[in-house]
């Protein structure tokens, strides 16, 4: 039944968003597609990430898409990033066994995305590689900033007007003893 709702999902995403298509971004030479942002967001939904009734969502998964764009711009131009393809093909097995798993298995897959299984695996392959990309750069770039205490606390005093106000948090436990009269 789970494989069968996953399918039919994919099918009515296809299908809607195959008819109402546009060029929604343009980053570089690479374009965004309002089906590929839609696509996303079903993807995301089944797997119970976000609810599609967010008015906000297809804003911020168009946003994160442009983002992973640009970090994949620079990460191609980094000379430091290097991924072996070893990573690459155990990374794309992976992806591609949890994908046959969720679909239910491999015909049922082939069916969803109407080609054979080698270009199923040859999309991944390019998801996965740019995905480790983006990952190597982030990482690359995080690692050279550094902050001290003071740093924190010279931010909080020069904006602590436009921060928000953080409720208090408590945290508690209850035990239960049944209490038995003797």
């Amino acid at each position: 039944m789970k494989s069968f709702r996953f399918f039919f999902s994919i099918l009515i995403c296809s299908c809607l968003f195959g008819y109402n298509d546009r060029i929604v971004a343009t980053v570089g030479d690479e374009i965004i597609l309002k089906s590929d942002i839609l696509f996303k967001i079903q993807m995301f939904e089944m797997q119970g990430m976000v609810n599609s009734d967010d008015s906000d969502i297809y804003q911020l998964m168009l946003d994160d898409e442009i983002n992973n764009l640009v970090l994949l711009g620079l990460a191609k131009q980094d000379t430091n990033i290097i991924i072996s393809d070893q990573e690459i093909e155990s990374m794309t097995q992976e992806q591609l066994s949890n994908m046959i798993n969720q679909a239910g298995g491999s015909r049922n897959l082939k069916n969803i995305y109407g080609t054979r299984m080698e270009q199923i695996k040859k999309n991944i392959r390019a998801q996965v590689s740019n995905m480790l990309s983006i990952n190597m750069y982030s990482s690359l770039v995080v690692s050279k900033v550094t902050t001290s205490s003071k740093d924190v606390l010279d931010f909080y005093n020069t904006y602590k007007d436009s921060l928000p106000q953080m409720p208090d948090t408590y945290s508690y436990s209850i035990v239960h003893m049944p209490y038995t009269p003797s």
